[in-house]
């Protein structure tokens, strides 16, 4: 068994022994688009800029095997900065990096992804986007009952525009029926149907009622006390592309943690959505719940190894679609400094900062901490940290935290009424 801090470090998707070539090819997406119609395949564009951190951090699930693989096989890949292709950049709306889209040979958009992801899911979303690409007809006969039949039909219809409604409508009965005619089919494609939902609010008036309408059934089994950790998993998706995580927090200051069911759903969403209801405030609640954050941590990277050395053991966390990762602990745990903090338990937060920023010393990591000291208005605790993180890191590391140390300084100078003090970041 590994210890904790190598447990730590562990926790970040295992590469191959040597990583494969690189699954873009050298061309303009103009030449792209001349190849994919020679070939009848879809044109992928990563669009990145390498002097972005999220950027940098995507760059490395191209070394995954199994999607530089796919990649290769079913699509024209390239890699191009923003500035090298403005024209197309600008149609679709891609001028933030990291963003990645996947075209058909004639330019029209099948995907787009906005943000970083890992392997997995960058597989997943563009292997479902493409089911429908052979434009398939209404599912009958033997097919329909299908899903992944009117799932094809949905995406063919989202592609081209066509039937709103009766892609919505399609989009609907696979959220609906997947897991009667493939049990765990929905878990496994719920966020790209939500998303393809959530973006249809702008062709249809029926899309947000519908989805509300399933949300609000998920309520209802919380209000029963009969609610899952799937259901309290897919509330939280719902709000969120609902764009009402508002309704998430509100949700978990209703519930009793006197009652044990009603604690447990607590906890479950504290799992799903802690940096919303860290947001909200709601700190005497979360240290409530979770009094000793430091062993938490700990009991959830044990929980994970577990997992991964032996998957039929239950999933220790859903996390949103995303695999267990170093990044997600590192955010989990400046949250939890975050609530320590402000129930004056100092001496836990300088504990678990020291433990995090003790196995993962990156400059992301010590200004993720910063932030929420900044949000306090603790800022000897942050210009400590900084002082901290400037003995220990490199050059780059280092040039992140003198990027916080001025903000802090205007954060301070405008809590203390100084007006002419520059906008800063106080999370």
């Amino acid at each position: 068994m590994l210890s904790i801090p190598a447990l730590l470090l562990a926790a970040l998707p295992v590469q191959a022994a040597q990583a494969p070539e690189s699954p873009f090819l050298d061309l303009t997406a103009a030449d792209a688009f001349v190849r994919a119609t020679e070939e009848n395949k879809p044109v992928l564009i990563w669009f990145y800029d390498l002097e972005l951190p999220e950027c940098r951090r995507m760059q490395q699930i191209f070394r995954d095997p199994e999607l530089a693989a796919w990649l290769k096989k079913h699509t024209v890949a390239v890699q191009r900065k923003p500035a090298e292709e403005q024209k197309l950049v600008s149609r679709l709306a891609a001028q933030v990096a990291p963003s990645t889209v996947l075209l058909t040979p004639d330019q029209g958009l099948v995907e787009r992804v906005e943000g970083g992801m890992d392997a997995r899911t960058f597989l997943l979303t563009f292997e479902l986007a493409l089911i429908g690409m052979g434009a398939p007809a209404r599912p009958e006969g033997d097919a329909a009952e299908d899903p992944y039949a009117w799932l094809g039909f949905a995406n063919h219809l989202f592609s081209t525009g066509n039937e709103p409604e009766e892609c919505l409508a399609a989009y609907l009965w696979v959220l609906d029926n997947a897991d009667q005619q493939i049990p765990g089919l929905r878990d496994r494609i719920l966020e790209f149907l939500l998303k393809r939902i959530a973006y249809m609010k702008v062709s249809s008036d029926n899309a947000a009622p519908r989805l509300i309408a399933r949300r609000d059934n998920l309520l209802a089994k919380v209000a029963a006390g009969t609610a899952t950790p799937r259901d309290i998993h897919e509330l939280v998706r719902f709000n969120f592309w609902l764009r009402a995580e508002h309704d998430t927090q509100e949700t978990f200051a209703l519930l009793d943690s006197t009652d044990p069911v009603q604690r447990g759903m607590q906890e479950q969403l504290l799992l799903q959505d802690l940096e919303w209801i860290v947001a909200y405030r709601h700190y005497a609640l979360v240290h409530e719940l979770v009094p000793e954050p430091l062993a938490f941590l700990k009991a959830r990277l044990e929980a994970f190894k577990a997992y991964e050395e032996d998957p039929g053991l239950p999933v220790p966390q859903v996390a949103h679609g995303y695999n267990e990762s170093r990044n997600m602990l590192v955010r989990d745990a400046a949250l939890h400094y975050e609530v320590l903090l402000a129930v004056g338990l100092g001496r836990q937060a300088s504990e678990l900062a020291e433990f995090v920023l003790d196995q993962v010393p990156t400059g992301r990591a010590y200004t993720l901490f910063m932030s929420k000291a900044n949000r306090l208005q603790v800022w000897s605790i942050a210009r400590g940290l900084g002082e901290r993180g400037l003995e220990v890191l490199g050059p780059k590391g280092q040039k992140m935290i003198r990027t916080s140390l001025m903000r802090i300084e205007g954060l301070e100078k405008k809590a203390n009424g100084d007006e002419s003090a520059p906008e800063g970041d106080g999370r």
